[in-house]
């Protein structure tokens, strides 16, 4: 779950983790010098935090590794709890869905691979025939494009094959599907010169500093020689009432 808790200078970016979830996370952003902590939430998993200023680094992060992975279920839990008596059909469509998780589950474990999704169809009789259709299975991996799953696709197609009763192993399908190699481009640090901001490529500091001197002089020296004109004028108009008076007297 997705979510924004502050905590002091850490905020809170993910809860109601796995622990396999949360490890998986909690890897992947220390090794890109993100201040992460796993914490631990009781009954309700466990929580990702990062320091606030590296939020939006830490979301790419994740989203460019594919993280939190999917929860997959197992053969127990889809199993578990029934209730009700299923036809051959639904236990046969049941299964062949707890196969195809197991076999997600396990693809997704292989360095590299980002997306693991399987599907299996269950052998099934054509209509109006006698004919059963043999069983078939589609394998969709996205990944890094370093990653060796390129090289493992025979024994990819051979595990799922031995996993699916009476499947063929050339009625496996595999799709694989290189992620982009995203280039980042770190943000360049505020600095400060005597109080003022400026970014690294701006000009040097000490030619802003006097530029904005020279700027505070020209506005200085304006408003000295309005004042000083407001002066003289106020001068001139003040010697005449004078001097009337002197003549009075």
């Amino acid at each position: 779950m997705l979510v924004f808790v502050l905590t002091g200078c850490k905020i809170e970016v993910y809860q109601q983790l796995t622990e396999e979830q949360a490890n998986a996370m909690l890897t992947v952003l220390l090794k890109r010098d993100i201040d992460a902590q796993k914490v631990t939430q009781g009954k309700k998993g466990f929580s990702i935090t990062v320091d606030k200023k590296q939020l939006i680094q830490a979301l790419e992060i994740l989203k460019e590794n594919n993280l939190p992975g999917s929860d997959f279920s197992s053969l127990g839990q889809i199993f578990s709890g029934q209730g009700m008596i299923s036809s051959p059909a639904e236990e046969q469509i049941r299964l062949a869905y707890a196969i195809s998780q197991e076999l997600a589950h396990t693809f997704s474990r292989i360095d590299g691979v980002l997306t693991a999704r399987v599907h299996v169809v269950p052998a099934g009789a054509e209509q109006n025939t006698d004919n059963k259709t043999p069983p078939s299975a589609g394998v969709f991996l996205r990944h890094l494009p370093d990653s060796p799953v390129t090289e493992l696709v025979p024994r990819i197609r051979e595990l799922t094959a031995k996993a699916v009763p009476n499947l063929n192993p050339d009625r496996v399908s595999v799709m694989l599907v290189p992620v982009r190699e995203k280039v980042s481009v770190p943000m360049l640090p505020q600095k400060y010169f005597m109080g003022i901001p400026y970014m690294p490529t701006d000009k040097p500091p000490y030619i802003l500093a006097l530029s904005m001197l020279a700027t505070a002089v020209t506005v200085a020296g304006t408003i000295l020689l309005i004042g000083v004109s407001v002066f003289k004028r106020y001068v001139q108009k003040k010697k005449p009432a004078e001097k009337g008076e002197a003549i009075q007297e």
